[in-house]
């Protein structure tokens, strides 16, 4: 539902609505707006695995959600998006979370499928021994699942309702990895000279020639793209943390499209007074602090000029928990606050959060302070159940309820602060005479950046 702000409170706060029918407001020289689309098509997701080199996305993606926050003057932006969510995913690699299973399902994994599959490795296998192990593996998931071929449930629903990977799907994957272990081993092992081994003076006989192992692993390798080089490469880290868990805490860019001699005495500033390179002085830079976020005083009955929840991404984890990455925002007269939340959990296992919020105090003279605080938690089920809370996953639908129960694993705060230098500031740090040696630069026909790198210099 979209929220509708109250046009006398919005004047009274000096905030107006942003044009062209978006979403948020400009308020104390922040231009804050929150977008949010429909889920990633078919296409669309190929692309993103394309460009993160991954096989494996949640099930839900709203790609072009997002939620910026930009200091007009300074250029200072902060945003969010699942992309950069994503890549935050990839980087981490958290090995994956055992989900739980009922008996049936633990019987199957641990019994039915490795005995149908023991030495498929190195099976010339042909599409009538998959099917007829589709055939069985199916059986034995209508089993798992209370039904039989009387029920009529078609194959792709029980398929969906279990989310188990098909038995031609893990066929393959026992092949690759057998055939780079082939590949890995020493020229004179056994199984590398049975590998080679031809034989010859054998007649053909009628029809058509018998599928050899190298040639099932030669579609596969075509199926997927790959080469035998790759299987010399053992770097390769695989994405196998399906529960999404991500360490972001959202994006940032100074754009330069702020005004010109205002953002120029922003990077003199922060050269001269604050010490900061060129390179950093285009970049936001937090400061680590013992300052809290006052959220006592956020419960107070201030105006909330805009307010607005964005879903980046979720997933239910096959039915098993889940994963859901979520940003919301309020504005009031006094400043804005936002929580950037990951909340997982894995039924009967984990239970996994991850809280950043940013509070942002409007300042005198479109100055602002930005306070950000991390919070992780993490627990099992089993270290809850210990403790005497209960071990029933509904008892945990709602995370901002349970949070406190949750320890707390890393814990931070940063501060930022937000301000445009005048002539006054630079006065009273004794740097003026710098503002007129980079106009007598300027006047040369020196661009800003060469001006910064000749400022200060001895002449």
């Amino acid at each position: 539902m979209e929220w509708k702000s109250d046009e006398r409170e919005l004047k009274a706060a000096g905030a107006e609505p942003l044009p062209d029918g978006r979403c948020g407001l400009f308020i104390r020289g922040w231009e804050i707006e929150s977008r949010k689309r429909s889920i990633l098509t078919s296409l669309q997701l190929q692309q993103w695995e394309e460009e993160l080199q991954t096989s494996h996305l949640p099930e839900m993606v709203f790609g072009d959600n997002s939620l910026v926050l930009k200091h007009v003057n300074t250029g200072t932006k902060i945003h969010f998006n699942a992309f950069d969510a994503l890549v935050g995913w990839k980087h981490e690699a958290l090995p994956p979370v055992e989900v739980p299973a009922a008996a049936k399902w633990k019987f199957r994994r641990v019994a039915v499928r490795p005995a149908m599959l023991y030495g498929a490795e190195c099976w010339p296998v042909k599409n009538s021994h998959i099917q007829k192990l589709k055939m069985a593996e199916m059986r034995m998931l209508r089993w798992m699942c209370g039904l039989t071929r009387l029920d009529k449930v078609r194959n792709e629903i029980i398929w969906e309702k279990v989310g188990v990977v098909s038995v031609e799907e893990k066929m393959r994957e026992v092949r690759l990895r057998w055939f780079g272990h082939v590949m890995r081993r020493g020229s004179d092992a056994p199984v590398c000279r049975c590998e080679r081994l031809a034989l010859d003076g054998f007649k053909r006989g009628r029809g058509r020639p018998k599928k050899y192992w190298r040639e099932v692993i030669r579609r596969d390798m075509e199926l997927f793209q790959l080469t035998e080089d790759m299987t010399l490469d053992r770097k390769v880290v695989l994405d196998y943390d399906y529960t999404f868990t991500t360490p972001y805490s959202g994006s940032e860019t100074v754009e330069s499209n702020a005004e010109l001699f205002e953002l120029f005495l922003l990077l003199l500033y922060n050269k001269f007074v604050r010490g900061l390179s060129n390179e950093s002085s285009s970049s936001l830079q937090w400061e680590n602090c013992m300052d809290k976020i006052d959220l006592v005083a956020l419960a107070s009955k201030e105006p909330i000029l805009f307010y607005d929840e964005i879903i980046l991404y979720e997933d239910e984890l096959a039915d098993n928990g889940i994963s859901l990455l979520t940003v919301k925002v309020r504005v009031m007269p006094s400043g804005w606050f936002l929580l950037l939340r990951f909340w997982l959990r894995v039924d009967g296992v984990l239970m996994r959060l991850r809280d950043t919020r940013l509070h942002c105090l409007f300042g005198e003279h479109m100055k602002s302070v930005i306070l950000r605080e991390s919070c992780w938690r993490e627990a099992t089920f089993q270290a809850l159940s210990s403790k005497g809370y209960p071990s029933d996953c509904a008892a945990y639908s709602d995370p901002s309820i349970i949070s406190e129960r949750l320890p707390i694993i890393m814990q931070k705060a940063q501060k930022l602060s937000i301000e445009i230098p005048s002539r006054e500031m630079m006065r009273s740090k004794g740097h003026l005479p710098l503002v007129g040696q980079a106009g007598t630069l300027a006047s040369k026909g020196m661009s800003y950046w060469h001006i910064l790198d000749g400022v200060g210099q001895s002449k």
